[in-house]
């Protein structure tokens, strides 16, 4: 009896030491991709935030970094610890083991930590210098991965995924003059590694954290043989990898107060009218009349004003034809900036196709009215999705949704005219 007892204690210690390694190691994966994945979509959402690709490469890397630090911290400070000195909030726990007998079993050894380090705080490379594939954070240019292969090889170079040029001079350094153009890739990585491996971590491109260590499996009699891998000792690898890309901008938010918080625009835009064509050159002023309706210098339908902005937010809407009462002039008609909804025509019903970046001027709302765009493919970094929780609406066709996807492209991908926004990829 006494035997059969301590056979199943010893089941169930074993048991116990599965359950609580991998627990650690599953939670440690999970915080650790959370982290990626917010990282790299931050990354995308910071790519035009200034204009200009010197500033905005500055702007999202070093984003990216405090982000992934904020995701570890205990009170959003990185810079101090809990009262008692300990911080306790990180990518897993960080153990070490000392003294020993000296035998291959290792024991007697006794559990350590560095001091003040008893969880992993990943502070990424910022990787600016020759922006390496192999960096915590790389950006470049997104493919649909090819399935017979492997996503990402020993080296970290990936068969879904392409690096373009670093971005100089770096942050810190005296700014180019010119400043140069907008950032255009269209996507960024982001990696966080717990790894025994060997990564230069001398330059500003790499960075790792300790292998995450076992903890009842440090008491068992697993051990080591020569050189080869033994995760007792040697700890498991965690690694996390997420790349977000830019998208079209399916909804955005109404115009709210503040400086730089953009929102829709208060009347919709005529694609094959007006955004395809003059908007990309040197406008025309336009007129409105008293129900709303812009026309162009020839006396066509270019666009509309809405009696309700909450209408033309989400790709698909159907703007209405005309204003119910004549248009009520007020400070957000007369000038702004903002996100301009763009519609086109399906068999007959007008809808939303998108959204292009606009500003517009038309003092006491009388007179010619003057609507430009100041830039193509802009991602928007605040009040805009590439998602439609919602879905788009019930009344569209299995057609209207194939005139949808041509439209978008042509918006998107052939102008490059659209409004943009992060999405995950991988």
């Amino acid at each position: 009896m006494l035997v059969q007892i301590a056979m199943i204690a010893m089941a169930m210690f074993g048991i116990l030491a599965v359950v609580v390694d991998l627990g650690y190691a599953t939670l440690t994966r999970v915080q650790m991709q959370d982290a990626a994945d917010t990282a790299a979509v931050e990354g995308v959402r910071q790519r035009n935030a200034i204009g200009n690709a010197f500033d905005d490469d500055c702007l999202r890397r070093t984003a990216v970094r405090d982000l992934v630090g904020w995701v570890f911290d205990d009170d959003l400070n990185p810079d101090n610890a809990l009262p008692d000195g300990t911080p306790h909030f990180g990518a897993g726990p960080v153990l070490t083991l000392t003294n020993g007998d000296g035998s291959d079993t290792g024991a007697y050894q006794h559990l350590d930590h560095p001091v003040d380090e008893f969880v992993y705080k990943p502070v990424l490379k910022l990787n600016q210098t020759d922006n390496a594939p192999e960096g915590d954070m790389v950006s470049g240019h997104f493919t649909p991965p090819d399935p017979s292969l492997p996503d990402e090889d020993a080296s970290y170079t990936r068969n879904d995924f392409t690096p373009l040029s670093a971005v100089s001079p770096k942050c810190g350094e005296a700014p180019p003059d010119p400043l140069p153009g907008q950032i255009t890739d269209d996507a960024f990585l982001v990696r966080l590694r717990r790894t025994r491996e060997a990564i230069d971590e001398t330059g500003d491109a790499s960075s790792k954290g300790p292998a995450l260590p076992l903890m009842f499996g440090l008491g068992t009699a697993i051990h080591r043989s020569g050189s080869t891998y033994n995760p007792r000792t040697d700890g498991l690898t965690i690694r996390a990898t997420s790349i977000a890309r830019v998208r079209p901008a399916l909804r955005v938010g109404l115009q709210q107060p503040g400086p730089g918080y953009l929102g829709a625009a208060p009347f919709a835009l005529d694609w094959t009218n007006f955004v395809k064509g003059t908007l990309h050159t040197d406008p025309p002023p336009v007129t409105v009349d008293p129900n709303g309706v812009i026309h162009d210098t020839g006396g066509n339908d270019v666009g509309r004003f809405v009696d309700n902005v909450a209408t033309i937010t989400s790709v698909g809407a159907v703007p209405p034809a005309q204003l119910a009462a004549p248009l009520a002039c007020d400070l957000y008609q007369q000038q702004g900036r903002g996100y301009g909804p763009v519609y086109a025509d399906f068999a007959g019903t007008k809808r939303l196709i998108g959204f292009i970046r606009i500003e517009w001027s038309w003092p006491g709302c009388s007179g010619a009215m003057i609507v430009t765009r100041p830039g193509m493919g802009l991602v928007a970094n605040a009040n805009a999705t590439a998602l439609l929780a919602e879905g788009l609406p019930a009344d569209m066709s299995p057609v209207d949704l194939d005139a949808l996807k041509t439209y978008m492209t042509d918006l998107n991908e052939i102008n490059g005219v659209a409004l943009l926004a992060p999405a995950l990829a991988r």
